[in-house]
């Protein structure tokens, strides 16, 4: 394979230096061939023999990275899916045993709760008032917030 892409690379190089000054060719990081092997020769040079041999090889090259970069993304997955459940699993142990959980009181706190004149924000200023919390109702039913008051 990477006998191939060389060879192919310097049939390319030979080609344009054989052609003329005119030809340009680039390597470069995005082009039509998908940020693999692009080129461009003028108008002048596009029924030459060559091109179409040059133009099947880039293809073919395009295409064998894309197959490597996909196993390159499988490979990585695989190697880098043990160490993020390894380190997950650190975390949860770390934050379960060894950091220490006081519970603050919020007896004496303020809490405003919209929505409170029924459904869940009815249960949830319930149970802050029942916990010693000052609770603020609000609401868009101006009577129903008074009745959970």
């Amino acid at each position: 394979l990477i006998k191939r892409i060389t060879r192919a690379i310097q049939e390319m190089l030979l080609f344009c230096d054989q052609v003329n000054s005119q030809a340009q060719y680039t390597f470069s990081g995005c082009g039509d061939h998908n940020g693999f092997l692009h080129y461009s020769l003028p108008k002048l040079f596009f029924d030459n023999k060559y091109l179409k041999k040059f133009e099947i090889l880039i293809t073919m090259t395009s295409d064998t990275f894309k197959k490597i970069r996909a196993w390159l993304a499988v490979a990585l997955l695989t190697l880098l899916m043990p160490t993020i459940l390894f380190f997950s699993v650190l975390i949860y142990f770390y934050d379960s045993y060894v950091r220490s959980r006081v519970c603050k009181s919020i007896a004496g706190d303020v809490a405003v709760v919209t929505g409170a004149a029924g459904g869940l924000g009815k249960c949830i200023a319930a149970e802050l008032a029942a916990k010693g919390c000052h609770v603020a109702i609000c609401d868009i039913n101006y009577d129903l917030a008074v009745t959970t008051a």
